[in-house]
């Protein structure tokens, strides 16, 4: 198939040299870049500028100088020396771009702590099962198949005479770890802005012969207009490792964490990894039948990365911009008000345990997303920790009670 997989969009999170402070735009001037610098401002730095290229285009973003002053023992939510880098749009589909940032970041010292945002598209012309992507969002929109994860669901497209000619999906709220977007790339750079370097990357992966008419000769040497539709993916920075399922010499399956830093996108291969990976989630269909469960029914198979990735990531407990899982919170003002009606102390001394656990979750919770079934399975371990420290105790019968008051099986006991 032919298809190119990009970056649309990096950014990082990276903190300045102390011994060499300040990394402002008036220092990479004296060094002998080419610098413009914005006369205000963020909601969140103080400053922000551009490092031309030898060009004298846009190559990185930066943005540096947290708002509020950093005196001795005042708290801050950002470190200080703080900094934000993002390639310029063009800079991502330059080649060698990710080892020419982690150069610069070396070599004015900076330390990278994590990507912030990364936007990893995939372009193509057709699916590759042969779907036509138009037709494909018509019948989707009609109800002919169903999308497994992200129910949020925003659609734009244009009235015409002839009904409505759907351009674009998304799928993910916007505090999401993951969003998801399928659009027309072509009409987007006919119609909003026309960014010629993605037009000679079409052309560099063959999917379009004459980037400038942009057309396509077919077999018959007759030449037509295709369209190119983009699959997007934006990673925010609750994405920081990934989990990669590997072999061990017994043959065993073991899972081994990879962080989700620059290198991961260093290559054309490194990227189609992600790629692959994040797409067995988050763009994943089913045929709709009526009456069945979404398990029960055929998968939509769209594309096929089998024999380029012969191992498949999954994202690593992503943090959740939500501060607590409601069903921890639920749970505890059901304990709590179990707990008021009764006086019997070992029972509150079993309720008390729960809780104290519960609220250490609720805190882990601001940092990494809840499980499926949090409330019954935080319960089953806990209770199968106190019932095993509690043997042939009174205890042991108070804490059997509170499992059959929340009908808990007996899996995990």
């Amino acid at each position: 198939m032919v298809r190119c997989v990009n970056l649309d969009w990096l950014e990082c999170y990276v903190l300045e040299d102390a011994d060499n402070y300040p990394h402002n735009a008036q220092r990479f001037q004296e060094l002998g870049y080419s610098v413009i610098e914005r006369g205000y401002g963020t909601r969140v730095y103080r400053e922000m500028f551009t490092i031309m290229d030898n060009d004298g285009l846009p190559m990185y973003e930066i943005r540096r100088l947290p708002v509020g002053a950093f005196k001795d023992g005042e708290r801050c939510v950002l470190e200080p020396y703080s900094c934000h880098i993002r390639f310029a749009n063009r800079q991502c589909y330059a080649r060698d771009a990710i080892q020419n940032l982690i150069s610069f970041l070396n070599l004015h010292r900076y330390t990278f702590q994590r990507i912030s945002r990364v936007d990893i598209c995939l372009d193509f012309e057709h699916f590759d099962s042969g779907d036509d992507p138009q037709r494909f969002i018509d019948r989707y929109l009609s109800g002919k198949y169903a999308k497994i994860n992200q129910s949020n669901l925003r659609a734009n497209g244009k009235d015409m005479w002839d009904g409505v000619r759907w351009n674009s999906l998304s799928w993910g709220s916007p505090t999401s770890s993951v969003t998801t977007k399928l659009y027309n790339k072509t009409m987007e750079l006919q119609e909003v802005k026309d960014k010629p370097y993605i037009r000679q990357t079409w052309f560099a992966h063959g999917l379009v012969d004459d980037f400038v008419a942009m057309t396509k000769t077919r077999e018959d040497g007759t030449t037509y207009k295709p369209i190119i539709w983009r699959l997007e993916f934006t990673l925010k920075s609750a994405v920081r490792n990934w989990v990669a399922l590997e072999n061990n010499q017994q043959g065993k399956n073991k899972f081994v964490s990879i962080r989700n830093d620059l290198e991961r996108y260093a290559t054309k291969d490194g990227m189609m990894q992600v790629f692959a990976s994040v797409i067995r989630h988050y763009f994943f269909f089913r045929y709709y039948e009526h009456g069945k469960t979404k398990y029960e029914c055929a998968e939509k198979k769209l594309f096929n990365f089998n024999r380029e990735i012969d191992t498949f990531f999954d994202i690593e407990k992503p943090m959740t911009s939500k501060p607590i899982d409601p069903t921890i919170g639920a749970l505890e003002r059901r304990l709590n008000e179990y707990r008021m009606r009764h006086f019997d102390k070992e029972l509150r001394a079993a309720i008390d345990v729960l809780l104290a656990y519960l609220h250490k979750e609720r805190a882990q919770l601001h940092l990494a997303s809840p499980y499926d079934d949090s409330e019954k399975k935080l319960l089953q371990r806990l209770l199968a920790w106190r019932l095993k420290e509690a043997h042939n105790s009174p205890l042991e019968s108070t804490l059997n009670q509170l499992r059959i008051m929340f009908s808990l099986s007996d899996e995990l006991f």
